[in-house]
């Protein structure tokens, strides 16, 4: 694999972003979704490069929840705005579920892990991995804070999922 070549990771939830990793799974770029003009732009440069890009299947689980046709509907918009880019620019994707690459990460069932060490206080008393913890940790070049910038943090881990299925194991 060349030393050019790059793996792009992509999260298009409400708060989604993308990041991108070298064949040796070094940070190279990300952001968060501004619009599309300047996704668009911000990837450009990179896209000859790309090898794979793994984007997050989005997943509708119907309910009764006030607002959930707008919310949905929201999060179907920004996926498919996201396919359009990566059509325009020919980066090759692949759809990959939550459950796939947070297994692969010891991320699955994450958010309920997270709830369980909540104490009565509200506050965590354990220990609860989350997407930006281990991204924070495996690229602290990224700058990733916190869950502000789960977009990123998951982009990452996508990429490095992506990395992985064409390179070899993860890391």
């Amino acid at each position: 694999m060349s030393e050019k070549t790059l793996f792009l990771g992509i999260d298009p939830g409400a708060a989604g972003g993308f990041a991108l990793l070298d064949a040796h799974g070094r940070f190279v770029a990300g952001d968060k979704w501004r619009d599309g003009v300047r996704t668009l732009r911000g990837l450009a440069p990179y896209a000859p490069r790309v090898a794979r890009c793994h984007l997050e299947r989005v997943n509708l689980f119907p309910r009764q929840a006030k607002g959930f046709i707008t919310q949905m509907q929201s999060l179907l918009v920004s996926a498919g705005r996201w396919q359009q880019i990566l059509e325009f620019l020919h980066v090759p994707y692949e759809l990959i579920h939550p459950q796939t690459w947070q297994v692969a990460f010891g991320l699955y069932h994450w958010q309920s892990r997270r709830a369980k060490v909540r104490g009565t206080t509200g506050k965590l008393e354990g220990f609860a991995l989350t997407p930006w913890d281990l991204a924070a940790r495996l690229w602290p070049e990224a700058g990733i804070k916190g869950q502000g910038q789960s977009g990123m943090a998951v982009g990452l881990l996508l990429a490095e999922h992506a990395r992985g299925q064409h390179e070899g194991p993860l890391l």
